[in-house]
């Protein structure tokens, strides 16, 4: 049985640096913590392993204070828990679901959004 290795481009970390960046917080201190290099991270064809990505998670977690990584309004509210996600699963009725989906959509910051990209593999 094969394992295969996901591996994440360095824009994807990059995407997580930039809200502790805007916030004022010291991006070297962070990858240091993170034992990760920043001309790695600067580099857009460098790749990333899961393990990487954990030690980025704890660093910034670790920085900011914040489990949520800054992603949502109100620290105090634990609307990115599993339990609101398998409320939203296990809904009986689509109203129940929309709601409780949308109380996790209203709970991330505003300057927060999302953005899909397909990277097309070039061999």
């Amino acid at each position: 049985m094969s394992e295969t290795n996901e591996l994440l481009s360095s824009y994807f970390i990059r995407g997580f640096l930039e809200g502790a960046k805007r916030q004022g917080h010291d991006i070297m201190s962070i990858l240091k913590e993170a034992d990760i290099d920043l001309v790695k991270v600067e580099d857009p064809d460098a790749l990333f392993d899961g393990k990487q990505l954990q030690s980025l998670f704890d660093a910034l977690m670790q920085q900011l204070d914040d489990i949520y990584l800054g992603f949502v309004k109100e620290r105090h509210k634990p609307i990115l828990n599993l339990a609101t996600l398998k409320m939203a699963m296990d809904a009986e009725t689509l109203g129940e679901s929309i709601r409780a989906r949308t109380e996790f959509r209203e709970s991330l910051r505003d300057d927060v959004h999302y953005e899909f990209r397909l990277n097309k593999k070039t061999t």
